[in-house]
């Protein structure tokens, strides 16, 4: 199932913000890949499937063209010599398109005032560029930070899928709440293993197939839970959760929160 979605944002870059910068802005390579990567960290910190690259992703897969196209830029935004936020970006100027596009392919800061600097320096670009397209998480502000939003097209997509493919990860979750075993009714139609009735408890899962469940989802809508796309109440609306007995369902809400959920790369 779908891990999250993002928006995809283009706009004029005259309509993103001006920004009185504390720093400046620096052309960098892969040589500063280690730098990024702390950027990137900080970026993702509480935000769950966050990437955090290796060196071989940063200078095989991100700052370099993988696919056969043109070069990134990558630029890094300081103040007093920290790295505090950083872009990789093309651009798009081939004679079969009637505006010179910037695509952002990656896009991070460590705070509100690098957020708004790296979008002024999108902005600086205005007099060689026609558009800029980013994709941004769905929890960003973007639209409220920008001049003339009703200008601005931003498409809601979804993200990368995902699948729980083993119970192990659920069993590092606190169900210490549970006063008897919750029984758990999972359809999986590509692993057997997955796919049954279980019993949840402290200590932990086991198969139960001969006994009533407490609830049913697939594999798909119980990723998405254990990821936080959805608290439980949201997956019984819109995703394949069914819960039978008011107890789980109190249960599931405390196990099961909501939390920010990003992941912006297809592999």
């Amino acid at each position: 199932a779908p891990a999250n979605v993002f928006h995809e944002c283009g706009l004029q870059p005259t309509t993103l913000p001006a920004q009185d910068t504390q720093g400046r802005y620096r052309r960098l390579d892969a040589g500063d890949w280690e730098r990024l990567r702390a950027v990137e960290a900080a970026f993702g910190d509480g935000v769950t499937l966050s990437m955090r690259r290796s060196e071989s992703w940063w200078r095989e897969r991100t700052l370099i063209s993988w696919t056969g196209g043109a070069e990134p830029f990558v630029y890094g935004y300081e103040r007093d010599g920290d790295l505090a936020g950083y872009l990789v970006y093309t651009v798009d100027d081939s004679d079969d398109s009637s505006e010179r596009t910037l695509s952002v392919s990656a896009f991070a800061h460590v705070d509100r005032e690098a957020n708004r600097s790296l979008l002024a320096f999108l902005r600086r670009h205005g007099a060689q560029i026609d558009r800029v397209v980013l994709e941004r998480p769905t929890t960003s502000r973007l639209l409220d930070l920008v001049e003339n939003p009703d200008t601005v097209t931003c498409e809601r997509t979804p993200g990368p899928m995902a699948r729980l493919t083993g119970f192990d990860p659920l069993e590092t979750l606190d169900w210490s709440g549970l006063d008897r075993p919750l029984t758990v009714a999972v359809t999986d139609p590509l692993c057997g293993a997955t796919d049954g009735v279980f019993a949840v408890s402290g200590d932990g899962i086991e198969r139960r197939d001969d006994t009533d469940p407490d609830l049913t989802t697939d594999i798909g809508t119980l990723t998405q839970l254990y990821l936080g796309r959805y608290d439980p109440t949201t997956a019984e609306a819109v995703a394949g959760l069914d819960v039978r007995t008011d107890a789980a369902r109190s249960t599931l809400a405390d196990v099961f929160p909501e939390r920010p959920v990003y992941l912006g790369a297809f592999f």
